[in-house]
């Protein structure tokens, strides 16, 4: 397989006297599975904010206003 290869992990066999081994297998590929998640969130989280907060640093309240009315918004000042 090429997941021991490149993790530098081996194998454990599951043993056929015990039935709880799969089921605590999966719970802990869940919890591997959770936390990635939870770090890929995190990551694209601080990201995105990181891009709203840029792209609206720029725009001016000036150039607001002149996208509103263009859009024909009216702004109550």
């Amino acid at each position: 397989m090429w997941l021991d290869k490149a993790m530098g992990t081996e194998g454990i066999p599951i043993p056929y006297a015990e039935p709880n081994a799969n089921a605590r297998l999966q719970r802990f590929n869940l919890t591997l599975l959770v936390e990635a998640l939870i770090v890929l969130y995190s990551f694209a989280r601080r990201i995105f904010i990181g891009y709203v907060r840029n792209t609206l640093s720029i725009i001016t309240t000036e150039d607001l206003r002149k996208r509103c009315m263009r859009l024909s918004i009216r702004i109550l000042s």
